[in-house]
């Protein structure tokens, strides 16, 4: 018997772009991209959540922190001054 978590459901258009907020045309640009698998039994397209959900997971952006930038700022001077060396 297969076990079927709370997010394994099918959504048609309409139904994710209002989940999403995302508009059914860019959503049916994604599907034709072949960046998330969809279903079209009988003419209707569907979308699993979850296929949908871990694809979104999957464009994640990631955030620097303050650390992270001030660390970054320093490596590209040092880069620029080891490449052009250094004016006086």
């Amino acid at each position: 018997m297969k076990t079927v978590s709370s997010d394994d459901f099918f959504l048609d258009l309409t139904q994710l772009s209002a989940r999403s907020g995302l508009s059914k045309r860019k959503l049916r640009e994604y599907i034709q991209a072949g960046a998330f698998p969809a279903y079209q039994p009988g003419g209707k397209i569907l979308i699993n959540w979850r296929d949908f959900r871990d694809w979104v997971e999957c464009s994640k952006i990631e955030v620097c922190h303050e650390m992270d930038f001030d660390r970054m700022v320093e490596h590209l001077l040092d880069e620029t001054k080891t490449t052009f060396g250094t004016r006086h």
